[in-house]
């Protein structure tokens, strides 16, 4: 469990937290700078990670190439770049769905981002 689920038990105080622990083991050496930026809710540590996945996109490079486009670098060159595909009529994203997960994970990751846990429940 993670993200704003976890967070929600954590205000709720059903969470003790484990900093003492952590430092105590050094655990911090055990894992990335962009994952120990993450771990932190409220400068405490409440869980050890023991696993992990990355979310991204993949682009057709030759795509780009042909079309001289760059990969975008913020949000509005990525608005920016969403139109001139489309204007090419190129679908600009698409989401694997051999299987149901692959839908949902990201139905639930931008639910949560935009609406928050309340409403996504």
């Amino acid at each position: 469990m993670a993200g704003e689920r976890f967070h929600k038990y954590i205000r709720l105080d059903l969470v003790t937290p484990i900093t003492d622990i952590w430092q105590t083991h050094q655990l911090s050496h055990k894992f990335s700078d962009n994952l120990n930026n993450d771990i932190p809710y409220n400068q405490q540590i409440y869980a050890i990670p023991f696993s992990r996945y990355q979310w991204g996109m993949l682009y057709n490079k030759m795509l780009f190439e042909r079309l001289s486009l760059l990969p975008p670098k913020n949000w509005q060159q990525f608005i920016d770049l969403l139109t001139v595909l489309k204007s090419e009529k190129i679908i600009p994203i698409y989401v694997a769905s051999k299987y149901s997960w692959e839908i949902s994970a990201w139905f639930e990751f931008l639910n949560l981002r935009l609406n928050g846990y309340d409403f996504h429940q």
